[in-house]
């Protein structure tokens, strides 16, 4: 399983198909008679290489960082943050032909803790930003959203809430079938936390991970 990650802090690789370079060989062939009575042959030999082109690859990227959420939608209940992830690019090159009928890519994301505050208590919405109309693309789909764990509801536990653990922030499917090129990503980042937290600086990091 190819796997491709990138870290991003908050405050407040590749597959590659073999290109071959076409080779021509051009011959001329020379009679030569020997003084014995004999003959001999002679054989030009050349070659045209052509430039080199790399080989295509399925790679992550994230536009520079960090995120500073703000305070945005607090209540009595608890008080709330919000924020954006960087745009997030998902690139194929690959050749289609060396891809499988079945060949598809997921970028999933996970948070660590804010020190004192839980990693489930960030949540976030995911956007498909396309290349244009992501409308285009119906086999490429933004993941569901993972809500703020905080407050607590009946049945929360920290592995089916926030984001703790993965959750798919962008898949596609017939990736045979898709142009070559940069997928675009994003997602809206909501932190919630009780009232009485400790005032302070709070910093954390989100993982992004691109699976094959």
């Amino acid at each position: 399983m190819f796997m491709n990650r990138t870290r991003l802090g908050m405050g407040g690789a590749a597959l590659a198909s073999a290109l071959i370079a076409p080779v021509l060989f051009a011959s001329t062939a020379l009679a030569v008679d020997d003084a014995d009575g004999g003959s001999t042959a002679k054989v030009d030999v050349s070659v045209t290489v052509d430039p080199y082109k790399a080989p295509g690859a399925l790679s992550l990227s994230i536009a520079p960082g960090p995120v500073k959420l703000t305070e945005e939608g607090s209540t009595g209940t608890y008080r709330q943050f919000t924020g954006e992830l960087p745009l997030v690019t998902v690139t194929d090159t690959r050749d289609a032909a060396s891809l499988s009928e079945d060949a598809r890519w997921t970028v999933t994301g996970a948070s660590s803790a804010f020190g004192a505050i839980p990693a489930h208590y960030l949540g976030w919405t995911p956007h498909f930003w396309g290349p244009g109309d992501p409308d285009l693309f119906p086999t490429i789909q933004e993941g569901s959203p993972a809500r703020a764990g905080f407050p607590e509801q009946p049945g929360d536990e920290p592995d089916n809430v926030g984001l703790a653990w993965p959750n798919t922030l962008l898949m596609a499917e017939d990736v045979k079938k898709l142009p070559r090129g940069g997928y675009l990503a994003g997602a809206d980042l909501t932190l919630r936390m009780p009232v009485t937290q400790d005032a302070g600086t709070y910093t954390g990091t989100i993982s992004l991970s691109l699976f094959e």
